[in-house]
């Protein structure tokens, strides 16, 4: 073998007999440059021989490259990130720590999901495609803002095996900012981490409102008829003040006092520590799911060895507060995060 081609590609195997001719035929990817390839035919025992007639290896037709995403909306906002798609190498970049960056290319050339299904509803969005270079995990990646002093969240996903991952928020800042810096950060030490497709979206906020007023009649309004009935005595006094005895006319003031609308976020053990989360969560939402804590890989991370404190703290926290708690899967298909 060439000790200079550097691996293996296998392209198709067939059975054959002495009696008729058969065709071998199939497809191999070369990752590398290499200046020589070999090619082997192989296979019957010591002492067959093999037969070959017209041997034919040439190019495969090349595929047209995807075309790049449409993500500027006319009426959404355009991406305000600069050098968005890395085509000024990596100027705007910046390694933090014992790190470096550089371009690299295999990203999707779509736009993701979540970014394209909230196109104007949403405040100022980030969207981006996340990778990490090791299947085994989980990391947690997550996108931050440095808005002059202080931090605001944009997003997180929890990534466990080495395909392109959605991360993706929305944020709100407060007061008019000098300097705003988006960070991307989350693997271990040693792990790499892919960036593509990072965007964030400004949106104007009276055209939000007027998307969220239109959703909330659509589905968090429902119509209630009320039934009044007259009592004597309000009859006597509607009497005195009015030849007529009818109700025609009377103002009703209806108030709602307390809201049936399931409306819930994840939570996990680590914000129960911030008791500003704490305190708007209770405000905010009446359901909760606990993000990680049920799921068997936490409970059960050693064979034997049960661990439901965090799980117990969180559904304390729940029943303290009057908050429902909807179930979680304990077992799913992330080959990285279930036990051997």
């Amino acid at each position: 073998m060439n000790p200079r081609l550097k691996s293996m590609a296998y392209s198709h195997s067939v059975k054959a007999t002495d009696k008729d001719w058969v065709t071998l035929q199939g497809k191999f990817l070369l990752n590398d440059s290499p200046s020589q390839a070999v090619v082997f035919l192989e296979g019957p025992p010591p002492g067959s021989d093999i037969l070959l007639n017209n041997l034919v290896i040439k190019h495969a037709a090349k595929a047209p490259p995807s075309t790049p995403p449409v993500i500027e909306d006319a009426g959404f906002g355009v991406n305000i990130i600069t050098n968005r798609s890395l085509n000024d190498g990596t100027n705007g970049w910046f390694p933090l720590g014992n790190c470096t960056v550089s371009v690299q290319t295999g990203s999707p050339h779509i736009m993701p999901p979540m970014a394209r299904d909230s196109l104007g509803a949403h405040e100022p969005l980030i969207s981006a495609w996340v990778k990490t270079g090791q299947s085994s995990g989980p990391h947690n990646v997550n996108v931050a803002l440095g808005v002059d002093s202080q931090w605001v969240n944009g997003g997180q996903v929890e990534i466990s095996d080495d395909r392109w991952h959605e991360i993706g928020g929305s944020f709100r800042i407060e007061k008019q900012a000098t300097k705003v810096m988006v960070y991307i950060q989350g693997p271990a030490a040693g792990v790499d981490l892919m960036v593509a497709g990072l965007q964030i979206f400004p949106v104007d906020r009276r055209a939000r409102f007027r998307h969220l007023k239109r959703q909330t009649a659509k589905t968090r309004k429902r119509d209630i008829m009320l039934k009044l009935q007259q009592s004597k005595r309000l009859i006597e006094i509607l009497t005195i003040r009015s030849d007529s005895g009818s109700l025609l006319g009377t103002f009703v003031r209806v108030r709602q006092l307390e809201n049936s609308f399931p409306f819930g976020a994840a939570i996990s053990r680590t914000n129960m520590d911030n008791e500003d989360f704490n305190a708007f969560f209770v405000k905010n939402f009446n359901w909760a799911v606990f993000g990680n804590e049920l799921k068997w890989y936490w409970t059960e991370a050693q064979k034997g060895n049960l661990n439901y404190k965090d799980a117990d703290e969180l559904l304390d926290f729940c029943t303290k507060n009057n908050i429902q708690v909807r179930g979680h899967c304990i077992f799913w298909e992330v080959v990285g995060t279930v036990q051997a």
